[in-house]
C-alpha cells in the first residue's frame, strides 16, 4: 500500500473502484483555475496488472473508469486533466519524473496547461469542455475516449 497525492475538486472527485482510498491528514483548500481545489492523500493499492485494464489504442489503455494512461506518451489522465498521481501508480515513478522535467522545461506549472492534451494517437481531449476529438484540430468528437474519461459509471 502506498500513499500517493493527488489534487481533486471536491464537486467532482469521482473515485474509482478497485481503489482503496481513506482521506489523510488535513486537507488544504487553495484556488486554482477559479475553482476549489484540495490536496488529499489517497492511499492505492498498486495493482498494475494489465490484464484488468481494457485497451484503447496502441499503448493506451484504461485502467480504470475516468483514467486513461498512455504508455508512449509517458502520462495518465483523469476527468481535470493529466494527473501525476495516477501516471505514478500507472506507469511509475519515471514516468512521472520525465513528466515533472518537462513541465519545468517549459517554465513550470504556470506555462503548462494540464487540462487540455493529446495522447500519442493524436486523439485530444480538453478536461473543460469534457470531451475528447479524433485530433487537436478536428470538430469529430471521439466517443470511446470522451465516455471513458468523462461518462458517470452506471
Amino acid at each position: 500500500m502506498k500513499t500517493v497525492k493527488h489534487l481533486v475538486r471536491p464537486t467532482l472527485l469521482l473515485l474509482s473502484t478497485s481503489l482503496a482510498f481513506s482521506a489523510l491528514a488535513t486537507k488544504q483548500t487553495e484556488q486554482s483555475n477559479s475553482l476549489n481545489t484540495e490536496t488529499v492523500d489517497i492511499e492505492v493499492n498498486s495493482t498494475s496488472n494489465t490484464a484488468n485494464h481494457t485497451p484503447l489504442a496502441d499503448g493506451i489503455y484504461s485502467p480504470e473508469h475516468g483514467i486513461i494512461c498512455d504508455q508512449k506518451a509517458g502520462f495518465c489522465v483523469d476527468g481535470f486533466g493529466i494527473s501525476m498521481a495516477f501516471t505514478q501508480t500507472f506507469l511509475g515513478e519515471d514516468a512521472q519524473n520525465k513528466m515533472l522535467q518537462m513541465i519545468e522545461e517549459v517554465g513550470g506549472s504556470d506555462n503548462f496547461d494540464s487540462s487540455r492534451f493529446s495522447f500519442s494517437n493524436k486523439v485530444y481531449c480538453d478536461s473543460t469542455e469534457r470531451r475528447c476529438f479524433d485530433d487537436r484540430y478536428s470538430d469529430t468528437q471521439q466517443t470511446q475516449f470522451t465516455d471513458v474519461l468523462f461518462a458517470e459509471e452506471e
